[in-house]
């Protein structure tokens, strides 16, 4: 009853909220490139978060402020709740597509499980706590959102993970078609291989690997296409069970392992242990 009056309470918060995010989706995706090859796509979630924020740094604007905090933190858990009803939706008709895509499709995710054993020493030394473990356990797109709030609720975990969510938005299209343009180039890799390794579970890093590929090699844009497709659906699908399974646990146990060693060299967190 009180989350309900907190809502009611904030109702010009979410009605400003759906109007941002309205506009942002008429606005719809830009592209643009910065060399011949490599190409930029700006989506309708950066732009949403960019009016957002500056509505919050509009002073005359007096219902956005941190007193917000709950009620945003009720629509987040009630959004992730939809999110991972659809994406449990879309595992169990992916599977047959799974199985048949071969076994390098499947394989090339297991990385996305074992992120942490890098990532975990660098944030514990700039100084994260929790925040680290939903910073480093995966490569934190939707799955891994609607995975970390589901265990840990709107916690350091949850900044963790959205913090990612949003650098992997604004710079990690920006990365894949760099990447996608520099190892597709160099002999070693085919350009198939290339393109699956496109498909992390991001519909926005895959266009932007896409778009480039398809710009190098317009001969192949057909199965460039495929692959990716297919990679990405994989990705985003097989990413719940890695994360549930491998990444998490493996990212809580390096925590364990490491903070008292290196969260000593780092600065103090804000917010402390949960």
């Amino acid at each position: 009853m009180n989350d309900a009056i907190k809502l009611l309470k904030d109702w010009r918060l979410h009605v400003t909220m759906l109007i941002c995010c309205m506009i942002s989706d008429r606005i719809g995706t830009i592209t643009f490139a910065i060399t011949p090859i490599i190409k930029v796509s700006l989506l309708p979630l950066l732009y949403a978060m960019v009016l957002v924020t500056v509505l919050y740094l509009l002073k005359p604007i007096k219902w956005i402020n941190e007193k917000c905090g709950p009620s945003g933190g009720i629509m987040m858990t009630v959004t992730c709740l939809m999110l991972g009803a659809k994406l449990g939706c879309n595992v169990g008709p992916t599977i047959s597509e799974m199985a048949g895509a071969g076994l390098p499709l499947l394989l090339q995710n297991f990385g996305d499980a074992f992120t942490c054993v890098m990532a975990m020493p660098i944030a514990l030394l700039l100084g994260m706590k929790r925040e680290s473990i939903g910073l480093t356990f995966a490569a934190s797109r939707e799955a891994g959102i609607a995975v970390i709030e589901q265990k840990y609720g709107p916690g350091a975990e949850f900044r963790g993970v959205i913090g990612m969510y949003i650098v992997g938005t604004v710079f990690g299209t920006i990365l894949v078609g760099l990447l996608a343009s520099i190892l597709s180039t160099t002999g070693i890799f085919h350009v198939y291989s290339v393109s699956m390794a496109c498909g992390v579970g991001s519909a926005a890093m895959s266009t932007a690997g896409i778009g480039t590929l398809t710009e190098l090699y317009p001969q192949m844009a057909d199965k460039i296409t495929s692959f990716a497709t297919i990679s990405n659906l994989i990705s985003t699908a097989i990413a719940i069970y890695l994360n549930v399974f491998i990444g998490l646990p493996l990212a809580e146990f390096m925590y364990k392992k490491l903070e008292p060693k290196l969260g000593r060299r780092g600065k103090k967190s804000t917010e402390g242990e949960n």
